[in-house]
């Protein structure tokens, strides 16, 4: 007994394998290109290619989460507005847990440093990711609006510390060119 393997009905036109387009019925080739045995990321594009719009944001490489860190970040940044000449005073238990209030105006102390012309806005949480991608902050991807409104959480405490800790970094080395 013979085997007879089963023949499409729908003709052949065309020399490209069928996962490149197809005819339809009326004669005109389809330019979107059929997925052959996995799902699709991207978006589809005309021309058959996935556009990728993922948008990766560095990882930063200091252990930010690590508790040793954040106690040593806190006393370091402590010291270092001590040593710039902060206003206010500040114990290593209130920057465990820092209210909104106390990050903006640190914030705006340590910016002041750097620009202190600079006029600050009535909605810093919208204006310090724009200030910090313009101090060429290589992380200020990971810091957006709602980071800000919840500035002693867990979570986002470690990446606005490191934030903090890069600016007096920044100041410093501002200070020793200045000096030489």
């Amino acid at each position: 007994m013979s085997r007879k393997t089963r023949q499409s009905l729908k003709p052949r036109q065309s020399g490209l394998p069928e996962a490149f387009g197809s005819l339809s019925l009326d004669g005109r080739q389809s330019l979107g290109r059929q997925s052959i045995g996995r799902q699709s990321t991207g978006r589809q594009s005309i021309y058959g290619r996935q556009s990728m719009t993922v948008k990766t944001i560095p990882k930063d490489p200091r252990p930010i989460r690590d508790k040793q860190w954040v106690s040593q970040g806190i006393k370091s940044l402590i010291a270092s507005l001590v040593q710039l000449g902060y206003p206010n005073t500040l114990s290593p238990k209130q920057l465990q847990t820092p209210s909104q209030k106390e990050f903006f105006g640190i914030f705006k102390f340590l910016y002041s440093c750097l620009d202190p012309s600079h006029k600050f806005g009535e909605r810093l949480e919208e204006e310090l990711p724009f200030l910090l991608k313009s101090l060429k902050y290589p992380f200020a991807e990971s810091i957006n609006k709602s980071h800000l409104m919840s500035v002693a959480s867990l979570q986002t405490w470690p990446v606005l510390l490191a934030s903090l800790l890069w600016l007096v970094d920044l100041i410093m080395v501002f200070a020793l060119i200045m000096v030489l």
